[in-house]
C-alpha cells in the first residue's frame, strides 16, 4: 500500500487550513513498483467548499504526486505505459511477448493481452498529446532551418483496412503529422497536406512517389 496526501494542507484560494474529506483506494500496476494499492487522501476548505454558490460540486485538494504517477480513472501508471510502448513500438514485440516480459521482470505482473493492447494504444495517445503540446518548438526549429522539406507516404498491413499516413520534415527530422486514413485518394491526402500547411506554412520542397493523385494534390 502507498498512501499519498495533498502536499499542502492549505487552500489554494484563501490559504486557510483544509480538512480531511475522504480517501480513495485503487489497485495500480507499475513497471517499477509492480502491483500496489494507491490510497489517495482528499481535503477541502471550509470557506471554499463548493465550486460556486449554485453548484454542489466540492473543490477537492489532492496529491499532485499521485496524479504524476497514474492518471485519474486509470490503474496503469505512466511508467508502465511508457515501458509497454517502448516494447511494442521500439522493440517491435508482440503482445504475448510483452506479457511474458512483464511476468518475468521485477514488476512480476500478469496482465491480459487485451489490457496490454489498450496500454499500447494509450501510449500512442499520450505521444500524440506530447507532440501537439510541442508544436511551437517544432515551428521554431523549422524557422531556424529556413523552412521545411515535406516527405509524405502511407503504409499499411495486409487486410488491415487502414493506412498509416506520415508527413515528415527531413531537415529537422520532426514528424509533422501522422494519421490513420482509409485511402490514399486525392480528398483524404489533401486534408492532411492542408493541415500541415496551416500549421507550418508552405514547404520548400515536397518529396513523394509519383502517383497521379499525389502530384495533383501537391499542385
Amino acid at each position: 500500500e502507498i498512501r499519498l496526501d495533498p502536499e499542502d494542507n492549505s487552500c489554494d484560494i484563501c490559504d486557510k487550513k483544509t480538512y480531511a474529506l475522504k480517501t480513495s483506494r485503487k489497485t495500480c500496476y507499475s513497471f517499477s513498483l509492480g502491483q500496489f494499492t494507491l490510497i489517495s487522501a482528499y481535503r477541502f476548505c471550509g470557506v471554499h467548499k463548493y465550486a460556486s454558490a449554485r453548484s454542489n460540486h466540492i473543490l477537492k485538494f489532492h496529491s499532485q504526486l499521485a496524479m504524476d504517477i497514474v492518471e485519474k480513472d486509470y490503474q496503469v501508471t505512466y511508467d508502465l505505459v511508457a515501458k509497454v510502448g517502448e516494447l511494442r513500438y521500439q522493440d517491435h514485440r508482440q503482445l504475448g511477448e510483452i506479457r511474458a516480459y512483464l511476468k518475468c521482470s521485477k514488476a512480476n505482473i500478469d496482465l491480459p493481452l487485451s489490457t496490454i493492447a489498450m496500454i499500447a494504444k494509450r501510449y500512442l495517445i499520450l505521444c500524440k498529446k506530447l507532440h501537439e503540446k510541442n508544436k511551437d518548438k517544432i515551428s521554431m526549429d523549422i524557422k531556424m532551418n529556413g523552412g521545411y522539406i515535406l516527405h509524405f507516404d502511407g503504409s499499411t498491413e495486409q487486410r488491415s483496412g487502414k493506412i498509416s499516413f506520415v508527413l515528415k520534415d527531413s531537415l529537422s527530422g520532426h514528424i509533422l503529422l501522422s494519421e490513420m486514413i482509409k485511402s490514399e485518394n486525392f480528398a483524404e491526402v489533401k486534408v492532411l497536406l492542408e493541415k500541415v500547411r496551416d500549421l507550418f506554412g508552405n514547404p520548400l520542397v515536397i518529396v513523394s512517389d509519383l502517383r497521379h493523385w499525389f502530384i495533383l494534390v501537391c499542385q
